[in-house]
């Protein structure tokens, strides 16, 4: 909706949702649909993040086996390959 009122001149919109549960509620879909946004990806939630913020331990150190980073690297994958 401000993407409208300010009308904005936008190629496409995406949705990531962080920290998501294994399936999405269909709240979220519902609203998804509704909109006609496509979630590009979802981002699990990650007890290795938890712990890391706790340590107060750097997010660039966690381990490539985290579920964050193999999902954001799924993701940035995804992006770059559609240019």
């Amino acid at each position: 909706d401000l993407v409208s009122d300010l009308k904005l001149v936008i190629k496409k919109q995406i949705v990531i949702i962080d920290s998501a549960p294994t399936t999405l509620d269909p709240l979220v879909t519902e609203e998804l649909d509704r909109l006609g946004i496509d979630p590009v990806a979802t981002i699990p939630l990650d007890e290795e993040i938890y712990e890391y913020d706790l340590k107060l331990k750097s997010l660039l150190d966690l381990p490539d086996t985290s579920k964050a980073v193999i999902a954001v690297n799924d993701l940035m994958i995804k992006l770059l390959s559609k240019n």
